[in-house]
């Protein structure tokens, strides 16, 4: 298991050199902890967001109800009103880079 793991962990890293992305998604908590775990160059952004399965809904639904800018008709968990936050999210961060 240990070996899956570091050959994982390598993998990864190489990837993330040779891609040098502006941006790294993660989608839940594992996701999440294993990026911050590789201890990545702090050039790269990070948004980590909830993982968009139903069984998530709940986080999902503080993060619609908290963000102002959505009617409450659209708090609901629905794919769309995800795929909208989330897009929403990724224009943030990349226009942050930008400036």
């Amino acid at each position: 298991m240990d070996d899956l793991y570091e050959n994982f962990i390598k993998t990864l890293k190489y990837e993330i050199r040779f891609f040098n992305p502006g941006l790294i998604i993660t989608y839940g908590n594992s996701a999440f902890r294993m990026i911050d775990k590789i201890s990545l160059v702090s050039s790269i952004n990070i948004l980590s967001l909830p993982h968009p399965a139903p069984t998530a809904n709940g986080k999902w639904r503080n993060i619609l109800q908290s963000n102002s800018t959505y009617a409450s008709s659209e708090m609901r968990c629905t794919k769309e009103n995800k795929i909208k936050y989330i897009n929403k999210q990724i224009d943030k961060k990349l226009n942050k880079n930008s400036e």
